[in-house]
């Protein structure tokens, strides 16, 4: 799974393949788990987030915040009555249009059905204000109506619907798989061998994204991603990634991989690592992932990645070196020279300069936004959050006006006319605070992080630090981004994580 998910449109290739992954991940644990009983019975500490997580989700299922009408309620709601008694023309297209698109998406997705008529209410208000009309007496009815009487004292779900599994069994078997990883290896030779074969693939996808940035040409008939994929915005893909900057951070976590790599060989061989045959071919695809984050056009990605890369230089204990000093000013000369008037380059350079000239006309970012309303939505409910997957159907209730300005531009210049919505919070940490709250933060992403950051300290292989640095990184772009919505992101994150575990345990004994 960590060689084949990225190629597969990131993992976003369909429900066959949340499917195959569920049942690949359980079976294969569960016949882990049967054959090394003895070892589970003394670390069976490391289960407890997991117990943890399980019981949130539980008791969540029993406290259900919204709920989908029936046919019995929707004619209840007598929106046919209220068309008729309304006399302004624009409130009755605003509410027959939204009512019609959250009718037929509650058979759907209920979830992207109650963000709808959230967005509806908060447009209504902002555009009408809040005296009281046939229109927005059928909206505050309709709030009444799904609105059910959930308790704050327990953990949540945001509704009963079979809709709601997928995403569930995703972040489970992704968790599960932090544990398969761990236990399937029992030595470091075994390891190595899955990362390299991991490394090399993920080699190879930076090139054919490189070949993919050069050769691409628009065209309306064909899939962006290999003939096969559509993404939801051309600019931004990148290999069989839909979007940049995710592509951008499972480079960065591949790149921990081949500088694992390539530390431990030349600490092998470092009287004579010019003669060794693996290091130039390893340092060609660390230079290949690194250039690809160019390509993409990912500031985050070329940032977290020189971050990345001077952290963990110094370990090469061979950098005083002359040969070496000469290599990389050549390797980098090359490289200012090859980009100095890339399209990629150009586009993170002017992307800054708008940013820069909107900050200093008093405009914030897009994220600056919605960071401040994610804060206010968890300070509402801070214990135990609105629970998982929630954050879009809940952000129009908390959504600013400065963010419904911005998201509202985009309709002025539309085609077709579209309900603005916010899918992700551009920062997973803060969304993933809002959906399971202070208590499940607490007992299971901090244990997760503070794990990381005590072994990419304290572990005596230098294999495993750059693994974990690697995991580290993924938590700093899951401070600016939702790279936990592509599985080949979070999905390689947990394995990498769990291997980089083993293997530090393995090297202590």
């Amino acid at each position: 799974m960590l060689v084949a998910m990225p190629w597969l449109n990131a993992g976003l290739a369909g429900e066959w393949l949340s499917s195959l992954f569920a049942i690949i991940v359980i079976v294969l644990l569960a016949k882990t788990i049967y054959f090394n009983r003895k070892e589970i019975k003394r670390i069976w500490y490391i289960f407890l987030p997991l117990y943890f997580f399980f019981l949130l989700l539980f008791i969540s299922s029993f406290n259900v915040t919204f709920q989908k009408l029936d046919e019995l309620k929707w004619k209840s709601l007598d929106l046919d009555n209220a068309i008729v008694k309304e006399t302004d023309p624009e409130k009755i297209k605003m509410i027959n249009n939204h009512f019609r698109n959250i009718y037929l998406m509650e058979k759907q997705d209920p979830k992207l059905a109650i963000a709808i008529f959230f967005n509806l209410k908060n447009t209504y208000l902002k555009t009408f204000g809040n005296k009281p009309t046939p229109a927005l007496s059928t909206i505050s009815k309709y709030e009444n109506l799904i609105t059910l009487g959930t308790s704050h004292f327990i953990p949540s779900s945001i509704i009963a619907s079979h809709s709601i599994i997928p995403d569930y069994l995703y972040i489970i078997c992704s968790i599960l798989f932090f544990y398969l990883c761990y236990l399937s290896f029992h030595n470091k030779k075994s390891i190595r061998k899955l990362l390299m074969t991991f490394f090399i693939s993920s080699g190879i996808l930076a090139l054919v994204g490189i070949y993919q940035k050069y050769n691409y040409t628009p065209n309306n008939n064909t899939p962006e991603i290999f003939g096969i994929w559509d993404t939801p915005e051309p600019r931004y893909f990148f290999a069989s990634f839909t979007y940049k900057n995710h592509w951008s951070c499972f480079a960065v976590i591949s790149l921990s991989v081949g500088f694992a790599f390539l530390i431990r060989n030349i600490h092998i061989h470092t009287d004579n690592f010019l003669r060794s045959k693996i290091i130039p071919f390893i340092s060609l695809f660390c230079f290949i992932l690194f250039i690809s984050t160019v390509y993409s056009a990912s500031r985050s990605g070329v940032i977290i990645s020189l971050l990345f890369v001077s952290i963990l230089f110094p370990y090469i204990k061979i950098f005083k070196s002359k040969v070496l000093f000469v290599i990389l000013s050549l390797s980098f000369s090359i490289f200012f020279f090859s980009f100095k008037d890339n399209k990629s380059i150009t586009e993170m350079h002017n992307n800054t300069k708008q940013q820069i000239v909107q900050f200093k006309l008093g405009g914030l970012p897009l994220r600056l936004h919605l960071w401040h309303d994610l804060y206010q939505q968890i300070s509402l409910r801070t214990f135990w959050g609105y629970g998982i997957n929630s954050y879009r159907s809940i952000n129009p209730i908390h959504q600013s006006n400065e963010v419904l300005n911005i998201r509202s531009i985009g309709l002025q210049y539309a085609h077709n006319l579209y309900t603005p919505l916010i899918g992700h919070g551009h920062n997973d940490w803060l969304e993933l605070f809002s959906e399971i709250g202070w208590i499940g933060f607490s007992f299971v992403l901090l244990p997760a992080l503070l794990l990381i950051i005590r072994e990419m300290i304290s572990t005596e292989s230098l294999f495993a630090k750059s693994l974990f640095l690697g995991c580290f990184s993924y938590c700093l772009f899951s401070l600016i981004d939702f790279p936990i919505r592509t599985p080949a992101c979070f999905i390689i994150f947990c394995g990498i994580f769990g291997v980089a575990l083993k293997y530090s345990k393995l090297s202590s004994n």
